[in-house]
């Protein structure tokens, strides 16, 4: 549960994101999902499929190197730990 002031403050962008927020929100779900539901439709991680699992992958670091833009209430750490733990749920290895 969010405590700090910053947790309180990406906690309600991820709930409700706004313009500076929504962009990066929508693509990390995006993403997210994506992964969720390659394993649920074929029965294997994406991280192990030769042709999407690295396009997958690509997506993933390019969404580390968004960390680097304007995150409004977002805080950068979470995100970059968050897409770190979907890759490897996922089978997936970012640089």
């Amino acid at each position: 549960m969010a405590t700090k002031e910053w947790e309180i403050r990406h906690a309600q962008a991820v709930a409700n994101p706004g313009l500076r927020e929504v962009g990066l929100v929508s693509l990390l779900e995006g993403w997210e999902r994506y992964g969720e539901k390659h394993f649920v439709l074929h029965g294997s991680m994406i991280g192990a499929d030769c042709v999407l699992g690295p396009a997958w992958e690509t997506i993933g670091e390019s969404l580390l190197i968004l960390l680097n833009g304007d995150l409004g209430r977002l805080d950068g750490g979470l995100l970059d730990s968050r897409i770190r733990q979907a890759a490897q749920r996922n089978g997936a290895t970012l640089e």
